[in-house]
C-alpha cells in the first residue's frame, strides 16, 4: 500500500491479491465517502514488445558508432528502422481499445542506472559548457545533477513503483509516432548526410557513425519517456533526449550550429530542473513516483487544484480545502465540492 497525505486528505493505493487490480482511494476531509480507480494490472506478450523497442535502438546506435562503412550503415538503418516500426505497430494493434494496463516491474538496478546516466549527461554538458565558455549551461548543468543526486539519494531512494512500465491510449499514439516517423527519418536521414559529407572538405573526418548512432539512442530515450510509470526512469529519459538534441543540433560545428545547440541545452536544463521540482513535490507530498497514481489523484481530488489555486473563482493558492466554496467547481475534472466525492 502506499499512502500520502495532499491538502484534503489522504491518498491511499491498495493492490488487490485476488483480481490483479490496483485500487487507488482518495479520502478528502469532510467528504462523503471515496472515490475508487480501479485498473487491470497486467504485462502479457506486451511486455517483451516494450523491453525490445526500448533495449534494440539502444543496441543498434552501439553497432552503428563502430561501422564505417557507408553500404553496411545504410543496411542496418534501414533494417533496424523497419524493425522498429513494425514492432511500435504490432504493439498499437495488439492494445487497442485498451484504457490503461500496468506492467510488474521494478528494479533497484535500473534506478542506479538512471542516476548515473544523470551524472554522465552533466559531464558532457560540462566538458562543452567549459569549451565554448558557457557559464549558464554549466551552471543550470551542475544545479540539475546536485539536485538529481539530493532527490535518488536522499527522497526516491525508498520510494518502490510496483508497476515501472504502462501503456494506455496516449502512449500507443505516441508509440506508433516514434516507430513510424521516428523510424522514418533515420532512413530519409541517410541521403540527407551522405549529401552533407559530400560538402564537407575532402581531408574532413566522416563523423556519421555518431550522427546514426545519436538518433537511435534518441529513439530508445524516447520510448523510455512514453512507457515509463515510474518518474525517475522518465525523467532519465528526458536528460537522454536533452544531451542527444544538443549534440545533434550542433553537429556541423559551425558558430551558428553550436549557439543553437545551447540555446536549447539551456531551455531544457531550466525545464529539468522544474521537472525535478515536480519530482521532489509529488514524492515529498504524495509519497509516490508513480504517474498514473500521480495522475489519479489530480484528476480525481479537487481539493489539489483548489491548493494550486484558482484564480478566475478568486480562489488563492493555498486554499484549505473546508474554506473552499460550496458552488465550487473543479477547473480539472468539473466536478463541484458538493458531488465530491461519491463511492466509485
Amino acid at each position: 500500500m502506499l499512502a500520502g497525505e495532499t491538502a484534503g486528505g489522504m491518498v491511499e493505493c491498495y493492490p488487490c491479491p485476488t483480481s490483479g487490480h490496483v485500487r487507488l482511494y482518495v479520502a478528502l476531509e469532510g467528504s462523503r465517502g471515496r472515490i475508487r480507480l480501479a485498473r487491470k494490472m497486467k504485462g502479457g506478450s506486451s511486455v517483451a514488445l516494450i523491453g525490445f523497442l526500448i533495449l534494440f535502438p539502444l543496441l543498434v546506435a552501439g553497432v552503428l558508432l563502430l561501422v564505417g562503412n557507408e553500404t553496411a550503415r545504410r543496411v542496418i538503418v534501414c533494417s533496424s528502422a523497419v524493425i522498429i516500426g513494425f514492432g511500435s505497430v504490432w504493439l498499437v494493434l495488439a492494445n487497442l481499445g485498451t484504457p490503461w494496463v500496468g506492467i510488474e516491474f521494478s528494479s533497484g538496478a535500473i534506478d542506479i542506472v538512471c542516476t548515473l546516466i544523470g551524472l554522465v549527461i552533466a559531464a558532457v554538458i560540462l566538458c562543452f559548457g567549459v569549451k565554448y565558455k558557457n557559464v549558464l549551461a554549466c551552471v543550470l548543468a551542475v544545479v540539475q545533477v546536485v539536485g538529481s543526486l539530493v532527490f535518488d539519494v536522499f527522497v526516491a531512494h525508498g520510494i518502490e513503483v510496483q508497476y515501472g512500465l504502462y501503456l494506455d491510449s496516449l502512449t500507443l499514439v505516441t508509440t506508433f509516432i516514434i516507430g513510424v516517423v521516428g523510424s522514418g527519418i533515420c532512413i530519409y536521414a541517410l541521403g540527407y548526410m551522405e549529401d552533407f559529407q559530400a560538402h564537407e572538405p575532402a581531408d574532413a573526418k566522416d563523423r556519421r557513425p555518431k550522427f546514426f548512432a545519436l538518433m537511435f539512442l534518441f529513439l530508445s530515450a524516447m520510448y523510455v519517456i512514453v512507457f515509463s510509470n515510474n518518474l525517475l526512469w522518465m525523467f532519465t529519459g528526458w536528460e537522454i533526449t536533452t544531451v542527444c538534441s544538443f549534440l545533434l543540433i550542433g553537429y556541423t560545428k559551425t558558430p551558428e550550429a553550436i549557439n543553437n545547440a545551447f540555446r536549447q541545452i539551456i531551455m531544457n536544463l531550466a525545464g529539468g530542473i522544474g521537472f525535478l521540482v515536480a519530482l521532489f513535490a509529488i514524492a515529498l507530498t504524495m509519497d509516490t513516483l508513480s504517474l498514473v497514481e500521480f495522475i489519479a489523484v489530480g484528476v480525481m481530488a479537487p481539493a489539489l487544484a483548489a491548493l494550486l489555486g484558482d484564480p478566475d473563482n478568486g480562489i488563492a493558492p493555498g486554499t484549505p480545502w473546508e474554506a473552499v466554496p460550496e458552488d465550487w467547481v473543479c477547473p480539472l475534472c468539473g466536478v463541484g465540492k458538493d458531488q465530491f466525492s461519491p463511492e466509485a
